[in-house]
């Protein structure tokens, strides 16, 4: 059997396997007419399994002209990227190549810009989870691509996986406009389910960021979720700093202190100290680890280059991970940490969103609105008078005015 039939096969019963129950929010927003289609994220969101469920739904009557293929994959390695889509386009008149890990091959974006330009009839899709070398792969495929960064799994998606709970995502504008019928839907569907969103929204922040914790105990699916930031660590950015295990170790202890401290104000040349490293490095370890997805950056409410080198707060990129993170190593959460680190892992992947003087947050656009996050207790006074703002509160299953539950912001995307 030759090579490209031994991958047909692969491919075949990959997608013939795969399920289109449950499809991430990214499946109808990307324009899937564009040639090439970068999608990034941390390992773990789904970007295999939104690949399959692509070919599956583009060439169900005709699967053949679908292909799906590896990077990692140890037999591609004396195999040019270019002459696989060559024989697969011109040969088999396949119309959609997927590439999963494409970061892994060498030279892979020079490969691409070349199928791009020799195969203007072939559409690509390729994945990668180190958005580290798929940045530097973007300048050589400068005005070709169309780059997509899938974020973790919404409130919203976790319903719909989890409990069969199918509700459209919400703009901003109509979630504050509407978060009373919302909530209501919500509510009603998951009491009709003798469940309740409270406590749902408890499971989502402890095992709910990610697409494969179905039927898992959870302390198994926290080990999963520490393999792959393992993997992050130790093979992603040394694979494009050229870091070694040293820095690896390092930045498991900078990731330890984000995730006990509520919340994260960085302090750069503290933390250097108690890390024992010097202050250039503790920002190049931030650095990787927010390019890496594994952080997640607030920036400062004013602008300038000491704004973006410095944010106001630093988050892990969501619940989920700060609680995998506490129960493989015994530290103790926060729950106002998770409050907020839920809120902007849901808004910051749709909207400008910055710190603010007196409030938690602000989110950007044509017509700011400012939030503040806490406890059913939570008072508005420190919301400015003159400006539109909210308070998104936990612990409450419906809101009056302006409060908002804090659940209801997972209805983004």
């Amino acid at each position: 059997m030759s090579f490209l039939a031994q991958r047909f096969a692969v491919s075949r019963r990959l997608v013939d396997r795969i399920d289109l129950r449950f499809q991430r929010f990214a499946m109808e927003r990307i324009d899937w007419r564009h040639r090439l289609v970068m999608i990034t994220g941390m390992r773990g969101v789904g970007k295999t399994t939104l690949l399959l469920q692509r070919l599956k739904r583009a060439h169900a009557d005709e699967p053949e002209r679908g292909l799906y293929v590896t990077a990692d994959d140890v037999n591609l390695g004396d195999v040019r990227l270019v002459d696989l889509a060559e024989r697969f386009a011109l040969d088999h008149a396949g119309k959609t190549l997927v590439i999963d890990e494409v970061h892994r091959y060498p030279n892979w974006a020079r490969e691409l810009k070349n199928i791009h330009d020799l195969l203007p009839d072939l559409h690509v899709v390729v994945t990668g989870s180190s958005h580290l070398d798929l940045e530097r792969g973007q300048h050589e495929l400068a005005r070709r691509v169309l780059t997509v960064r899938l974020p973790h799994l919404s409130f919203r998606e976790y319903l719909e996986l989890e409990l069969g709970v199918s509700i459209e995502p919400m703009a901003l504008e109509a979630l504050l406009d509407a978060h009373a019928t919302l909530t209501q839907r919500v509510v009603s569907a998951l009491r009709d389910r003798d469940d309740t969103v409270l406590s749902r929204f408890s499971a989502y922040l402890e095992r709910g960021a990610y697409p494969y914790g179905q039927g898992t105990r959870t302390a198994d699916l926290h080990a999963q979720i520490m393999s792959a930031l393992q993997a992050v660590l130790y093979q992603d950015i040394p694979a494009t700093f050229g870091s070694g295990s040293t820095a690896a170790a390092t930045m498991q202890r900078l990731i330890a202190l984000v995730t006990t401290t509520e919340p994260f104000v960085p302090n750069v040349e503290s933390m250097a100290r108690t890390l024992g490293i010097a202050k250039t490095t503790a920002y190049a370890y931030l650095d990787q680890l927010e390019r890496s997805s594994v952080l997640t950056f607030l920036p400062q409410a004013r602008s300038g280059a000491a704004a973006v080198r410095k944010p106001a707060k630093i988050y892990l990129a969501t619940p989920t991970l700060y609680a995998a993170v506490a129960g493989v190593k015994g530290l103790q959460l926060r729950r106002g940490t998770l409050r907020e680190a839920f809120f902007v892992s849901q808004v910051a992947s749709e909207y400008p969103i910055t710190a603010h003087g007196s409030a938690d947050v602000e989110i950007g656009g044509a017509s700011p609105l400012v939030v503040e996050i806490g406890g059913p207790g939570k008072r508005d006074a420190q919301l400015p008078s003159d400006a539109r703002g909210v308070l998104a509160l936990d612990g409450v299953e419906h809101g009056l005015g302006r409060t908002v539950p804090l659940w209801a912001f997972g209805f983004l995307y």
